[in-house]
């Protein structure tokens, strides 16, 4: 049967329409988690403006920890990290994408929360939590209290490894890629190190560390941190560190 080219058009319409549809977006539908840590002597050096950079010295935590940038639902194949804004009105979504944060509503934390979250994600100068819970956490099915608890014992628990310790030895020096792979692995056993990506940005030919994104299991929240909460990191996230990397200490230069 020959069709006519007003209907082959339509077809051709209808097949691109549901080709370009986005992925579906239900909060607790999703498959790992990715914990996003930033080393934050590094990441002012290209956010100067930013409240917390300007604030930045070496007595705080992140300036010898790796602080907390967020705790992402994931699903296979989002190369991105954009399964995001599940349940959030459009106004939300509007003011977050213009990065106007502080102006998203505030968050109903306990007050320990607060005081933990000032410590461990210091982009709480910048309301970056609430750019976090609207974006991210809204889509894990937790509570906000749930959510920013188990990011920060996560993060707590990191803090108290082989692969933190390396990474303090070497504040102001540069370490290689491989040995913080191989003492990530003396934490976590062998195979570990793929579930863990490492993400640096260049500045004066120098590559320095800026974030660390770990892939965890889905239900691996709320237990001790170990080798079989991990998940092998998605093949499309490959990392930006050279061979040798830099672990800037805290100032910004």
């Amino acid at each position: 049967m020959k069709l006519s080219w007003p209907i082959l058009i339509l077809l051709l319409l209808l097949a691109s329409t549901s080709q370009a549809e986005p992925m579906k977006r239900e909060a607790g539908r999703f498959d790992y988690y990715v914990l996003a840590l930033s080393w934050q002597p590094a990441f002012c050096e290209f956010h100067t403006d930013k409240p917390e950079c300007q604030t930045q010295d070496d007595t705080r935590y992140d300036a010898k920890s790796l602080a907390l940038h967020g705790l992402w639902p994931s699903v296979r194949g989002d190369t991105r990290h954009e399964y995001e804004f599940c349940d959030v009105s459009w106004n939300i979504k509007k003011k977050d994408r213009a990065r106007a944060w502080c102006a998203l509503p505030p968050l109903d934390l306990s007050e320990s929360a607060r005081q933990r979250l000032i410590t461990l994600m210091p982009g709480t100068r910048s309301c970056l939590e609430r750019h976090e819970w609207f974006r991210h956490g809204a889509c894990s099915g937790l509570s906000e209290n749930e959510y920013f608890d188990k990011a920060m014992a996560l993060t707590e628990q990191l803090a108290r490894t082989k692969f933190q310790a390396h990474l303090a030895k070497h504040i102001g020096k540069r370490v290689s890629r491989k040995s913080l792979l191989d003492e990530f692995e003396k934490d976590y056993g062998p195979g570990s190190s793929r579930a863990l990506i490492l993400h640096c940005e260049s500045k004066h030919g120098t590559s320095l560390l800026t974030e660390v994104h770990l892939y965890l299991k889905k239900d691996a929240l709320g237990a001790p941190l170990s080798g079989a909460a991990l998940v092998r990191a998605d093949e499309s996230e490959k990392g930006s560190c050279k061979k040798q990397i830099a672990i800037d200490p805290a100032g910004i230069r």
